[in-house]
């Protein structure tokens, strides 16, 4: 999609100085980028058609062709996500009709942005650690505290053997560590500035318990206490809707590895889910 085109080129790394002349000129003409041929770009942005050629091969596509048809066949829609990513996306003007439409779009906004900016390195090492653990705590204050409880069963479903926190149960992490029960941590706070959080990291710091930070918001101080961080969308306030899309992004994460998990543990998960239905079919047979 378009919008996600433009953040991978915002986000693409080791170009040549000739590459991110080609990402600096579509930047600044989007638009007029529709009516652009190959040769109109190279001349516009000072470089060659194969420098063009080899910047949308980076990008994912066979050539400048493939590029520009997917690029135009979401115009539209880039259209309307920008229309949508003001700072306010509501005023006490809108209708019901403009909430129900705008929804979906400020939705996907916080996925596409959240999506771009993963690294999937840091979700595949965080995956791979969560496999070997026979215990992983899911952290969280307030809402995010149900957000945990929602994800440790979620998680159990999919074998994965999670149990939601609220506070950082001092005695029994370091029971973990005596007994040398493998664990990890999952923090969760979109704020990045939470001092439960905060405490419960330097914790698992100070016990060499690998953790994953998903916030929000940059903290320097946090994140250099957790082995992993993962940001999500960052909003400034409630009118920005913060706390509604800066929890979809961080179920999107963690929806992520729920569904890693159910690629890894098919068969198993496919054979638990088959066994009830068995069940009830069997019970059903005998009371004809």
């Amino acid at each position: 999609m378009v919008h996600m085109i433009i953040e991978q080129l915002k986000h693409l790394h080791n170009l040549t100085h000739q590459e991110q002349a080609v990402v600096n000129t579509i930047l600044m003409h989007p638009h007029e980028l529709i009516q652009m041929s190959l040769r109109d770009l190279a001349i516009i942005s000072y470089t060659s058609n194969a420098t063009i050629v080899r910047l949308c091969k980076k990008l994912g596509y066979r050539g400048f062709p493939d590029f520009k048809f997917a690029y135009i066949s979401e115009y539209e829609h880039y259209l309307a996500q920008q229309e949508v990513a003001m700072d306010i996306p509501f005023t006490k003007e809108s209708t019901t009709e403009d909430i129900i439409s705008r929804l979906p779009l400020i939705y996907a906004k916080s996925l596409d942005k959240t999506r771009s900016s993963l690294d999937i390195k840091v979700i595949k090492r965080c995956f791979d650690i969560m496999q070997n653990c026979q215990h992983i705590g899911i952290y969280g204050t307030g809402t995010n505290f149900d957000l945990a409880r929602m994800y440790q069963y979620r998680f159990e479903e999919v074998n994965i053997p999670a149990i939601a926190y609220d506070s950082d149960h001092w005695q029994h992490l370091s029971r973990l560590k005596i007994k040398k029960i493998p664990s990890f941590a999952i923090l969760i706070s979109l704020s990045g500035s939470n001092p439960m959080i905060i405490d419960i990291a330097e914790r698992m710091h100070s016990l060499q318990t690998p953790s994953l930070l998903i916030t929000g918001r940059h903290n320097p101080k946090l994140s250099a206490l957790c082995t992993e961080t993962i940001l999500t969308i960052d909003v400034a306030s409630t009118l920005n809707l913060y706390n509604m899309t800066s929890m979809i992004a961080a179920q999107y994460i963690l929806d992520i590895f729920v569904s890693m998990a159910v690629v890894k543990n098919y068969d198993e998960i496919d054979e638990v889910v088959r066994e009830p239905t068995m069940n009830v079919e069997a019970v059903l047979n005998r009371t004809k």
